[in-house]
């Protein structure tokens, strides 16, 4: 059996990550019934990109999870890029134009595509990345690595500006770090002040 062939088995095997995909595709559907009570052109549009998100939530899955880790660092530099491209002064309207007053989309011509959606997996994957082995984060100076990683994504989000999607960053980083082994009091000011 062949990596892939195995990758696969072991993902087929009943799990609690089914659970998510079948609550996911379930609340699609949903809502996919809402919009079609009113515009069906849109709802069979969005039935469209349901089944392109599962094909490429497959694709993301095959690969192992090492593997994913030793590209997030990658995924991250290349989502600030593209979140540095849609500010940059001088880039066509064409290819970043203006929506609700933000510049927060690239124009693929048959998409929008908004680079802070992928910054959030990238920052995430990135984190989890530099958490895996580390317990450094329970002072001061552990914890500048995690605030750097959080902090350049979200200062080139609010430039565009997109303040509601800045701010799942900070909380998505208190999670991790909760998740990784911190504590509460090793985050308190306290605790900051010992270790300065």
């Amino acid at each position: 059996m062949n990596p892939i062939e195995a990758r696969l088995f072991q993902l087929l095997r009943p799990n609690a990550a089914w659970l998510s995909l079948v609550a996911a595709i379930a609340l699609t559907v949903i809502g996919v019934l809402a919009i079609d009570t009113n515009h069906e052109a849109y709802a069979s549009k969005q039935l469209q990109w349901l089944f392109i998100a599962v094909a490429f939530a497959l694709v993301c899955v095959i690969p192992h999870s090492r593997l994913i880790g030793v590209c997030s660092y990658a995924l991250m530099v290349l989502t600030l890029l593209m979140l540095i491209f849609v500010i940059f002064p001088g880039v066509p309207r064409s290819i970043v134009p203006v929506r609700n007053g933000t510049t927060a989309w690239i124009n693929l011509h048959f998409m929008m595509f908004q680079p802070a959606e992928v910054a959030k997996i990238g920052f995430v994957l990135a984190l989890a990345w530099y958490l895996r082995h580390r317990d450094n984060f329970r002072s001061l100076r552990g914890l500048l690595i995690p605030f750097v990683i959080m902090i350049v994504p979200v200062m080139l989000i609010l430039k565009q500006p997109d303040l509601g999607t800045a701010m799942l960053f900070g909380p998505a980083l208190f999670a991790m770090l909760i998740a990784a082994g911190a504590r509460l009091s090793h985050m308190s000011a306290h605790r900051w002040t010992r270790s300065c």
